[in-house]
């Protein structure tokens, strides 16, 4: 995905492990977000199909929504959940680095 944000610097998605996006979880999912992982060790089966399927259970909750960081102004950009993309903008203007880790 290639998104030009509203400063006009473009904001890449085309692998991952990047700096500048990250997930978000609303706090009413994060304790069924967790639950589901406890499931799946608990009652996941013995063969590797089984614990398979069981991963694949906690991958299919999709708890978590997507979010960009623009480097240049530091808007993030988060999908609602209509799939559209909303700007929020920071207080002071800058770019303060919310992503990553650099």
């Amino acid at each position: 995905m290639k998104l030009t944000c509203t400063c006009n610097h473009p904001i890449i998605d085309n692998t991952d492990g990047l700096s500048h996006k990250g997930y978000v979880i609303s706090d009413a999912h994060w304790n069924n977000f967790w639950d589901a992982i406890d499931k799946a060790i608990e009652e996941s089966g013995p063969s590797p199909e089984d614990k398979e399927r069981a991963c694949m259970s906690v991958r299919q909750t999709r708890p978590f929504r997507s979010i960009w960081e623009c480097t240049h102004c530091g808007r993030l950009w988060m999908d609602n959940p209509a799939g559209k993309l909303v700007a929020y903008v920071p207080g002071n203007g800058t770019y303060n680095r919310v992503l990553g880790n650099k």
